[in-house]
């Protein structure tokens, strides 16, 4: 009776709760016309393009800026890097980050299409990658890898080391579901605070890839408390295996 309500409630609650902790939000490399029907699709955030790949700032970032700050809503960018421009990559940030106007969030480099970055020579991909994020950071921005594990041990191997305060990390596993699923450790990333999840999503007049975000940091709520999802790996197991002792849930692989 009462075991069975209150394990019920602690349900309910935590299902409530990992509703309510995830935002979604959109990865574009157009313009954005309609950010308030972005907001009214459910989407609270945009990632647009900073950089592009041949080197120079985007077309329509600027553009997207200045319409997200209208709209109050959430933006970062995203910058892939140029290895055939004549300027290093990290040159390229700095030029960006002191010529973009406009006000956005986080800085998110890249780490994807090994075809595009130097076959197999993971140490000098590796120091480019370093020297990206830490001019970005020297100028104040906040930083971000977007990546995932094959990826990342494709481009700069699995002897590179991101340590000190390490950037955020945004994993590509588009498989249509919210949950990170078969996470592994690697290159100093941590849990990953971001998900991109779908490819291609049609909405409001402009084509993007669907996110999303989770709490990067446990706080003192119950919310990011109980949805290890948002907090990190480890308590979101101890809530997996919780739940599993009470329900008799099979084994989850995470």
């Amino acid at each position: 009776g009462d075991v069975y309500k209150r394990q019920s409630l602690i349900l309910v609650l935590i299902l409530a709760w990992t509703v309510v902790c995830n935002r979604k939000g959109l990865a574009v490399k157009y313009k954005v016309h309609d950010f308030e029907c972005l907001k009214k699709n459910g989407y609270s955030f945009v990632v647009t393009r900073g950089l592009m790949s041949i080197g120079r700032i985007d077309f329509d970032v600027a553009f997207n800026l200045e319409g997200a700050a209208k709209a109050n809503m959430m933006v970062d960018v995203y910058v892939r890097p140029c290895f055939n421009c004549p300027d290093p990559p990290e040159k390229l940030v700095e030029r960006m980050i002191k010529e973009l106007p406009g006000t956005y969030g986080k800085i998110w480099i890249v780490v994807l299409m090994a075809d595009n970055w130097a076959k197999n020579k993971y140490q000098d991909n590796c120091a480019i990658l370093k020297k990206m994020l830490q001019t970005a950071s020297d100028l104040g921005k906040k930083v971000g890898i977007a990546t995932n594990i094959s990826n990342w041990y494709a481009i700069v191997g699995g002897g590179c080391e991101l340590v000190g305060k390490v950037p955020d990390y945004w994993i590509f596993q588009q498989d249509g579901k919210e949950e990170v699923s078969n996470f592994e450790k690697f290159g100093g990333l941590k849990f990953p605070v971001m998900k991109e999840m779908k490819v291609l999503e049609q909405v409001c007049e402009v084509e993007g890839n669907v996110l999303v975000a989770y709490d990067p940091e446990p706080k003192e709520d119950l919310c990011c408390l109980t949805n290890g999802i948002h907090s990190d790996y480890v308590l979101w197991r101890k809530n997996l295996l919780f739940l599993k002792g009470f329900w008799g849930f099979g084994a989850v692989s995470y």
